[in-house]
């Protein structure tokens, strides 16, 4: 009898989950493995975010963006370009970022406005649009003017071509201006980056994170974010700040997301993509050109992202928005924000309930393409 007891309450430990090492998650089904990542691109979705292929729930995600810092997920837009840092399930793609951090091109005055070339310039930087940039504060480029004050995040193009924008922001108007760039050339009192040279200033320039020694030793190839005043005329912002630091960590063997413009090819398999140098010998069946738009995921391999998935974003398609939230400042089907995004559901389908149902408050996800100041919905799904 006493054997048959202690054998009936292990039997029922066992059951319970108790101290019984399994190593599944109560299932009896081991679960999903998550290593670490980072993904880098404009953000496709919210809530998760989508960036570069990758799902990553972001519901307590410090943000980094521009030059302020652990601010909240919300804070976050379509088309902003991040880089998000936390684990993934390689099989799903989904996983959780722990921290974003979310870079603009350029804040700064238009100019060279062209409207049937979809371009403008910031900066002395030509900036291209397309069918997938996302407008805010303004529907068409015929609406803005000379001198208007804009944030532009985005893909740098090839060569001199400038920045392929993913969003661009109407700012109000200020004698502020910030770049992000990487330097490429180091003088007495300045350096280039993203092509704009930088004069730095004894005693009126503050640095972040503040140089040990007391005075910045600036190299080319460092990421830097740059916040000062421009002279149009001589194409010189004089810095105010100067942040470092902002470059994404792709240690060896990481698991890397990355969505960017093919810049340079070096060999048959070696190009460089956005900031990465890629390998795609494992992807031949997707060959790569210079000028392509694409999302690639790989592992690090001695400072090269090794690329077992690739595809490319074809040009003239429309890139898919995906984000949810709450409904705030609805006035209309045609007319209310999600996540912050302006949105037109007019000739959306609604699925769980009827139109008439949407509402302050409602919880909502919404699929839809870069409209004319807004998010075009095309399917929105009451939660």
């Amino acid at each position: 009898m006493k054997k048959a007891l202690l054998l009936l309450a292990a039997l029922v430990l066992a059951g319970c989950g108790g101290s019984a090492n399994t190593g599944s998650n109560g299932t009896g089904v081991a679960p999903p493995v998550e290593v670490p990542t980072v993904a880098s691109g404009p953000l496709t979705g919210l809530g998760p975010l989508g960036v570069a292929g990758a799902q990553l729930n972001d519901t307590g995600t410090t943000v980094q963006l521009n030059v302020l810092s652990a601010r909240p997920s919300s804070e976050l837009r379509l088309g902003m370009f991040a880089d998000a840092d936390g684990r993934i399930v390689p099989a799903t793609a989904e996983g959780v970022a722990s921290t974003a951090v979310a870079q603009s091109a350029f804040i700064g005055p238009v100019a060279l406005i062209d409207p049937a070339r979809r371009s403008f310039h910031v900066l002395g930087t030509p900036v291209r649009t397309d069918q997938n940039t996302l407008l805010e504060d303004f529907e068409r480029l015929e609406q803005l003017a000379v001198g208007d004050l804009v944030e532009v995040f985005g893909l740098r193009l090839p060569g001199a071509e400038g920045v392929l924008a993913t969003r661009v922001i109407r700012r109000q108007p200020s004698q502020t201006v910030e770049l992000l760039g990487t330097i490429s050339e180091v003088s007495v009192g300045s350096f280039i980056a993203q092509g704009v040279r930088v004069a730095v200033v004894t005693g009126g320039t503050d640095f972040s994170p503040a140089p040990p020694s007391g005075s910045p030793q600036f190299a080319a190839g460092t990421l830097v974010r740059v916040r000062g005043t421009y002279d149009a005329a001589a194409g010189i912002v004089t810095a105010s700040l100067v942040i470092t630091g902002l470059a994404p960590v792709r240690s060896e063997a990481k698991l890397v997301y990355v969505e960017g413009l093919v810049l340079e090819q070096a060999a048959a398999t070696r190009f460089q993509v956005g900031d990465v140098a890629v390998d795609t010998t494992d992807v031949a069946a997707t060959p790569l050109a210079v000028g392509m738009r694409v999302r690639l995921r790989g592992r690090m391999q001695a400072g090269v992202l090794r690329v077992d998935q690739a595809a490319v974003v074809a040009a003239d398609a429309r890139i898919d928005y995906v984000f949810e939230g709450p409904i705030s400042a609805f006035a209309s089907i045609a007319d209310f924000r999600v996540r912050g995004e302006r949105v037109d559901a007019s000739s959306a389908v609604v699925i769980g309930g009827p139109a008439a149902a949407l509402a302050d408050g409602v919880r909502v996800r919404v699929k839809g393409v870069a409209g004319p100041g807004r998010v075009t919905a095309n399917e929105v799904t009451i939660r």
